[in-house]
């Protein structure tokens, strides 16, 4: 008998936004949703509560659109599903000025004035896998709590 190949494993990737970034690990899904149980939360209200989930598969990520109103975008088009990696650039809920998102390589960009880097107490909630932060995405200088769930969770803060 023969050795059965190798399914291709997904790079991880690291999602950076105009307000902060986080490495997506391909062991797992990534929701992106205003519901602040997402795992990359967008509080702007073009953005579905469910609007898509970054999913690893054979070797590569995908982008599904989880039938939101106003859409995901890649390349300037609406997706239902898309094929991204390093250099994609994905919009949600407009495909000129909604959130954006770009997908970079493994190694996180350097901290700069704009742009802080993680703090140790900045990981992943209760529940979620070890190291992995989830990503809280608003208006400039907007904070997100949990205070209306009467707690508390560490997250990434990103302002």
């Amino acid at each position: 008998m023969g050795e059965r190949p190798a399914t291709p494993t997904a790079p991880e990737l690291v999602l950076e936004t105009d307000l902060g970034s986080t490495v997506m690990s391909p062991s797992r899904d990534y929701h992106v949703g205003r519901d602040p149980e997402s795992d990359i939360v967008i509080d702007d209200d073009r953005v579905s509560w469910h609007h898509a989930i970054l999913h690893p598969e054979d070797g590569h990520w995908t982008i599904e659109d989880e039938d939101s109103t106003n859409g995901t975008y890649t390349a300037g088009r609406r997706i239902h599903a898309s094929d991204v990696g390093a250099g994609s650039e994905i919009r949600f809920g407009n495909p000129s000025d909604g959130p954006r998102a770009v997908l970079l390589g493994r190694e996180p960009p350097a901290p700069s004035a704009d742009r802080p880097a993680r703090r140790p107490g900045d990981r992943a909630r209760a529940g979620k896998p070890a190291g992995l932060a989830r990503l809280a995405v608003g208006p400039a200088g907007a904070r997100r709590g949990d205070a209306a769930a009467g707690r508390a969770r560490p997250r990434l803060n990103v302002r």
